[in-house]
């Protein structure tokens, strides 16, 4: 699996070349954790409208929407507290999950 992050997303969504991704690592899945998720939905709340295709995709299950186990989310609060949420889950579930 092959995680994103809000950074990778919106800056693909913003220049209109999201499905590059989906071209480079289709034959992997892609996912996101829910802070990454929760994280899209403000910004498109906040008027930021090209992450709304980000938003559509993990809604239509192509991007998979990734749940942290208990363990993951205790290891997450381990990590530094500069990393916002979206960067701390993922790195978490990369760590346990071997993820990229």
């Amino acid at each position: 699996m092959i995680l994103v992050d809000t950074n990778i997303l919106g800056t693909l969504a913003r220049v209109e070349r999201l499905p590059l991704l989906l071209e480079l690592f289709g034959q992997d899945e892609i996912g996101v954790c829910p802070a990454v998720y929760a994280e899209l939905l403000a910004g498109t709340r906040e008027g930021r409208q090209f992450l709304q295709l980000a938003v559509q995709l993990i809604e239509a299950g192509t991007i998979k929407l990734v749940a942290l186990t208990a363990d993951e989310i205790l290891g997450r609060l381990k990590l530094p507290t500069s990393l916002d949420s979206g960067e701390a889950e993922s790195i978490t579930v990369c760590q346990t999950r071997d993820a990229a």
